[in-house]
């Protein structure tokens, strides 16, 4: 049976059936603005927010 038939069957979305569910990192960029507010804690919040984004971690400014 098909994913398609057996989600129709069972009355669910197919969205439902591929859901993945993204790993949280927002543990990994706590802990480094953590690291960064006590190695320069004179700066601001938006220079710190693009002394993580140099390091490459790719973060929304607004979940944190």
């Amino acid at each position: 049976m098909s994913k398609r038939r057996a989600c129709e069957a069972a009355a669910k979305a197919r969205s439902v059936v591929r859901y993945r569910r993204e790993p949280d990192r927002g543990q990994q960029v706590i802990a480094v603005f953590q690291e960064l507010v006590e190695r320069f804690p004179g700066r601001g919040f938006g220079k710190l927010f693009k002394l993580i984004r140099r390091r490459g971690l790719v973060w929304n400014h607004k979940r944190v």
